[in-house]
């Protein structure tokens, strides 16, 4: 029983995390409602820009399937130029994705700053007697900075991922099912292995934050204490406390970056594998062996 409840337990956690995690991702996604012109563009230029990525190769395959055989420069030269204005038209939309998404970004930004520190101005004085300067100033700033960072490097890549995905699982199977099901196999192993590494770099990235904001308290204390500091020479106290509290947050931020350093690699070795297999399955299926 004591192992059945334990499962049960995890299963219960598991769920909790994720719905605490569409919150948070719905709250995000609410801040973009005041500036819905400005996503509703980036969104447009980011499937514009999908779309052309894909039409090139299509038009490489015709080139290479039908322009040759034929052997006329005249269709060839249309080709390469309908290559150069799809290549061009991709590139122009794949701009003004960029410049949307990044413009959308620091407009939140900008609110969260006003909206936070008003709401920092209407607290009580026992908040501001227990709270911390470095933890506040630490929310101010690297928070509002990582949800900035969030909206054009996770919310629209992650956007971007699924619709090219989408397209190109459709046109897997039109080509040929049998490879595109080979090609489906690496999805669950990528699935698990996001999974765990997301598992455990999100207490780690928690506690860089902490650390973040324990070193800005200890600066801030050290700063506006100068005085009473050097009155009772302690200089060098404070200094190896700084030194320490910031060697702390350097081996966080080391230790998450290898872990994220592990996860690439991992997964370019399964995509790896499993072009192989492809490889190998139409090679045999195009020779007949």
């Amino acid at each position: 029983m004591i192992p059945a409840q334990k499962d049960n337990t995890t299963t219960l956690t598991s769920i909790d995390s994720w719905k605490a995690n569409l919150r948070i991702y719905m709250r995000i996604i609410a801040l973009l409602r005041p500036h819905w012109l400005s996503s509703t563009g980036a969104v447009i230029c980011l499937g514009l820009s999908t779309g052309f990525a894909l039409i090139v190769p299509w038009l490489l395959a015709w080139v290479i399937d039908k322009g040759f055989q034929h052997g006329q420069v005249g269709p060839l030269l249309l080709a390469a130029a309908a290559i150069l204005a799809t290549s061009a038209l991709r590139g122009l939309f794949a701009y003004g994705q960029g410049y949307l998404s990044q413009a959308v970004s620091n407009l939140v930004a900008y609110d969260l700053r006003d909206r936070l520190y008003d709401h920092l101005q209407s607290l009580s004085f026992s908040f501001h007697d227990e709270a911390e300067t470095g933890q506040l100033m630490s929310r101010l700033t690297v928070d509002i900075e990582a949800v900035r960072n969030f909206i054009p490097l996770g919310l629209l890549r992650g956007l971007l991922a699924l619709v090219t995905f989408v397209a190109i699982t459709i046109i897997l199977f039109q080509l040929d099912w049998h490879l595109a099901l080979v090609t489906m196999i690496c999805i669950p192993i990528l699935a698990v292995l996001a999974t765990q590494v997301a598992r455990r770099l999100r207490p780690m990235w928690l506690s860089v934050q902490n650390e973040a904001g324990a070193l800005g308290t200890i600066m801030q204390e050290s700063l506006s204490g100068m005085r009473v500091v050097k009155a009772f020479a302690r200089e060098e106290f404070e200094t190896t406390k700084f030194d320490t509290k910031n060697r702390e947050l350097r081996e966080l931020n080391l230790g998450a970056m290898r872990l994220s350093a592990w996860n690439q690699p991992l997964m370019v070795l399964v995509l790896n594998i499993i072009t192989v297999l492809i490889v190998w399955i139409g090679g045999v299926a195009v020779t007949g062996r």
